[in-house]
């Protein structure tokens, strides 16, 4: 939920950060045409448009939707991290008291898809490798 939003946001990060490592205001793509036909057109016209991309227009871009990101997820964010720590809470401590817990809880709890018996068959090869929270 949260890790959603901060990764979102490293990606509007790294496109800023990639058009300010260049030098020159406009970024020129080389082009050498791979044949004749119509696909030699399209490549030239592809060339064209994106051969003359204009960085400070890329930036500018790219700092809108960083805002409008953090201001349209961080209080989302926010909100839902208390729940989503409270859902780690409670699975840690289902996970932990495994055998004492009834079976709808457990299959609530920790994996809706299989049954009790093998959730708690596989909280025990954890237990006996001292794997996650047995460790």
């Amino acid at each position: 939920m949260s890790h959603y939003t901060t990764n979102d946001v490293l990606v509007l990060v790294g496109i800023y950060m990639t058009v300010l490592n260049g030098t020159r205001a406009r970024v020129g793509a080389e082009f050498a045409p791979s044949g004749s036909g119509a696909g030699s057109h399209l490549q030239r016209f592809f060339a064209g448009i994106w051969g003359n991309i204009d960085r400070r227009v890329v930036l500018r871009i790219a700092l809108v939707a960083m805002v409008i990101q953090v201001v349209c997820s961080v209080p989302l964010g926010l909100k839902n991290a208390r729940d989503f720590h409270q859902v780690l809470l409670t699975t840690a401590s289902v996970t932990a008291n495994v055998e004492h817990e009834p079976d709808a809880v457990v299959v609530r709890d920790l994996y809706f898809v299989q049954g009790a018996e093998w959730i708690r068959a596989q909280a025990q090869y954890l237990r006996e490798h001292h794997l996650s929270q047995f460790g």
